[in-house]
Formats: C-alpha cells, structure tokens, sequence
C-alpha cells in the first residue's frame, strides 16, 4: 500500500514530502529544542488533520499512486533513540555507527532494517538473551 498521508511535526512533514512526492501532510507542530515543541491547538489539529486525510482519501480515488519501490541496494540511515540501542545495532552485520545515535547499512531488501533493530529476521536466528 502506498503512503498518502503524514501527520505529525514539520519535519516529519517535510522529509515526508521529499521521499513521497505527492503525500498529503498536515504539520500539527514545530520543534524549538530536540525537547520541546509547539503546535496548533487540539481542535485547530483535528480540523486540520480531517482535512487532509478527505484530501489524501480524495486524491487516492482520482488518481492511484504506485507502490514505493526504492532502487536496491541502497544505504539506510537510523537514528536510535538511546546510545545503547546504536551499540546492539552496531554488532549487527554491514551496519556501521555514524554517531552516538545513528548507524547506517547498506541493505539488499528493506526488511534488513528489522535485523538491526530487532536482532532478527527471516534468515537470521532470533537474538539469545
């Protein structure tokens, strides 16, 4: 199934649009720190959100877009969300640490993303604990 919508931050938004062209976005906050954001109100994000699904929806219907198919092989960048999970994807296979949050592989199929972060896959044993 093909994306047609992103809710979420600006940047989310933008990377969004720049990776599908043609998404449908509805931006419902800014970041101003890696911490902290601001946003529309509740109900102006709802409104806002209602809208642009029925645009995403509308625009399925006219016109169907075609699956996302990227050119493999490709690299994949991933920011984790702890040193400690860069460190257990770092001992993955062609996965490489970029910096303290981000590691980085060159995959052959997308589903080699899931090795990384869960130690697993369909021709990888499951991770012993």
């Amino acid at each position: 199934m093909p994306l047609i919508l992103v809710q979420g931050d600006e940047a989310g938004c933008q990377e969004a649009s720049e990776q599908f062209p043609g998404v449908v976005t509805a931006a419902v906050k800014r970041a101003i720190s890696e911490d902290l954001c601001e946003g529309l109100d509740e109900e102006e994000a709802r409104r806002l959100t209602a809208a642009r699904v029925a645009e995403a929806i509308a625009g399925l219907r006219r016109r169907p877009p075609a699956p996302f198919k990227p050119a493999l092989p490709t690299t994949v960048t991933v920011r984790m969300h702890s040193a400690a999970a860069t460190e257990r994807a770092t001992g993955r296979p062609t996965v490489q640490r970029v910096d303290e949050l981000t590691v980085q592989g060159r995959v052959d199929c997308q589903c080699d993303v899931v090795k990384w972060l869960l130690g697993t896959g369909l021709d990888m044993p499951p991770e012993q604990t």
